[in-house]
């Protein structure tokens, strides 16, 4: 199965803090920020919800994550907040609510080309009118070829990862229609948080 994070759901976080320190959760945390009180919010591969943790019941949210491991550990880190949980795999799930906004942790960077657009386009679908998508990942231009490479690398053998080589995400989802509307930059330039309006 492509995209498996089963195996390395325990030892996830220690990977990522080893590699970025606390970046990729203060980038995950700074789109959280962006949102408004009484927000309806969807969370597509939030993992093991680390960087959620301390959410407050402001904002109503459907947590959506494909592997079990994970999201059994985003369930004890998010028990106070206002959370639905469903284990289920993005490209086969179907709803008929939309949400103020779509929030995207280092969840594109998982695709080829084909299912990256697929992805960008039914988040478009699930927006309400002037939704927010809200996007935390590696910036291709910034991000070193050789950590880009070993990253590939390893989430190939452990993950079945089936992206070979990082997009530019960002240029993806201006294609898609969508608006840049805020942003920040950390580790270098290397990770982007980004605000996307749906006009």
């Amino acid at each position: 199965m492509k995209n498996d994070f089963d195996f390395i759901a325990p030892f996830y976080d220690h990977i990522t803090q080893i590699i970025f320190g606390d970046t990729l959760s203060e980038s995950q945390k700074w789109l959280i920020n962006q949102l408004k009180k009484d927000t309806e919010v969807l969370i597509i591969g939030g993992g093991t919800g680390k960087s959620f943790e301390g959410v407050k019941k402001d904002f109503s949210i459907t947590y959506l994550e494909k592997s079990n491991k994970m999201i059994n550990l985003a369930k004890r880190r998010l028990s106070n907040a206002k959370v639905q949980f469903l284990c289920k795999d993005f490209f086969q799930w179907e709803t008929g609510l939309k949400y103020d906004a779509v929030v995207l942790p280092f969840f594109l960077d998982c695709f080829d080309d084909r299912h990256l657009n697929v992805a960008i386009e039914k988040c478009k679908t699930l927006l309400k009118k002037e939704g927010r998508l809200l996007v935390a990942d590696f910036d291709r231009k910034k991000t070193n070829p050789i950590l880009n490479l070993s990253m590939h690398l390893f989430f190939s053998v452990f993950s079945n990862l089936e992206s070979k080589r990082l997009k530019d995400i960002h240029e993806n989802i201006l294609k898609n229609g969508f608006l840049s509307e805020d942003e920040e930059f950390s580790h270098r330039g290397m990770i982007f948080s980004r605000v996307y309006g749906n006009p």
